[in-house]
């Protein structure tokens, strides 16, 4: 019925891929959702057929919703798409070797506390949507870092993911707690690397 979400990136073989939430009945947020992907190898004048992340046999219950592409080119990963997304009310990743042709069983993302964030509220973050980034300046060229946030009660927690092994284990970097009475509330936040390296 519906596709919303989309967020793009372009594999090492400059292949496109489109990645979406699938919304079976409506476009409204508490029907039927799952992770999709198109893949093009012409620079987008054709595209292949939708492919599923998650086998929708797998957690039929469940809801898979926000895809957050990275397309690492360095270090561990390097060459492989990466994609996280909220799925069984906690945030997991999928990843392909070939191109985004087929996708790896979901992994479910694993944090420590640290700070304001609980061992469960870590483990219920929503990515992105929209993309990741692998940085490109500095010491840390070549972290991937996502955006995510949870919302509790009236207050939104937003945090920068982090993994410095092309996403085979992440940590809590940077993070902002924001409430309506004090203004900035912001959630779906999306980033990109500055030319000096600052992440915006």
């Amino acid at each position: 019925d519906t596709f919303r979400f989309p967020g793009a990136v372009t594999s090492s073989a400059g292949t496109i891929l489109v990645f979406a939430e699938a919304r079976s009945e409506s476009p409204h947020d508490l029907d039927p959702r799952r992770i999709v992907v198109r893949r093009s190898t012409d620079a987008g004048a054709t595209w292949g057929p939708i492919i599923p992340i998650v086998d929708p046999s797998v957690d039929p219950e469940c809801d898979h919703t926000d895809p957050t592409p990275v397309g690492p080119t360095v270090g561990d990963g390097a060459d492989d798409v990466l994609v996280l997304f909220r799925s069984c009310g906690q945030l997991g990743s999928s990843r392909s070797s070939d191109d985004g042709v087929s996708w790896s069983d979901r992994e479910n993302l694993d944090f420590k506390s640290t700070g304001d964030l609980t061992d469960d509220v870590a483990g219920r973050l929503r990515s992105g949507p929209a993309h990741g980034i692998e940085l490109t300046t500095g010491d840390a060229a070549g972290r991937l870092v996502f955006s995510t946030d949870i919302t509790q009660g009236g207050e939104t927690l937003t945090q920068l993911i982090l993994s410095d092994d092309g996403g085979l284990s992440w940590r809590i970097g940077a993070h902002h707690r924001s409430d309506d009475a004090a203004g900035p509330n912001p959630d779906e936040t999306a980033i990109t690397e500055l030319v000096d390296g600052t992440i915006l």
